[in-house]
């Protein structure tokens, strides 16, 4: 792992030599005409690029895709793009919202550099209910730190409590009143469209 968790990528050098090693090979078992035994040795030391010919020999020698040895990976960037979208998905409807969002705004903003608008749109997509989570365990947040029950739809569509019979009435309706502009006043919070208030 490398520096905030990101893996590094086997250069080509090392890669050859792992491959090579693994199939209990020397160099000069791996040299074929075009690849000389120095060459590949310079390969795995780093100090020469292999050209895409050398590259294509010593795969077929070692029985993987040329991608392989050049990349470490067998597959392109859209379908390793594909494959981390469908994990992200995955991880949100297991219920792993903070991760899954993480991942899927990486992923639209890697998408969207790369032109890719099928995983953009799919990564989009999926990050819609979990702003729509956030945003609603916001507000319950807010509604317990404030000490304030937004009460039912009709509270909130500033319809005042039926005042009560004829002594206090008045002063029902005038703490009604108050009430509903409290209400007011923290519904428009909640819905980041309304004043500041410190």
């Amino acid at each position: 792992m490398g520096a905030g968790g990101s893996v590094e990528r086997e250069a080509v050098g090392p890669r050859l030599k792992r491959l090579r090693l693994e199939r209990r090979l020397s160099q000069r078992e791996l040299a074929c005409p075009g690849v000389s035994y120095a060459y590949i040795s310079r390969i795995e030391a780093g100090t020469r690029q292999p050209s895409v010919k050398a590259l294509r020999k010593l795969a077929r020698t070692l029985n993987v895709t040329t991608a392989y040895l050049e990349t470490g990976s067998d597959i392109d960037d859209l379908e390793e793009r594909e494959l981390r979208l469908a994990d992200a998905e995955l991880a949100l409807r297991l219920g792993d919202a903070e991760v899954a969002e993480g991942q899927l705004r990486r992923l639209f903003e890697e998408a969207v550099a790369a032109g890719d608008q099928a995983c953009a749109a799919r990564a989009r997509i999926a990050l819609a209910p979990v702003s729509k989570a956030q945003r609603e365990r916001k507000r319950s947040e807010l509604r317990r730190a404030s000490g304030v029950s937004l009460g039912t739809d009709q509270d909130r569509a500033g319809l005042p409590p039926a005042p009560g019979g004829n002594n206090g009435g008045g002063l029902r309706m005038r703490e009604g009143v108050s009430l509903r502009k409290n209400r007011k006043l923290t519904w428009g919070i909640l819905r980041d469209d309304g004043p500041d208030i410190p």
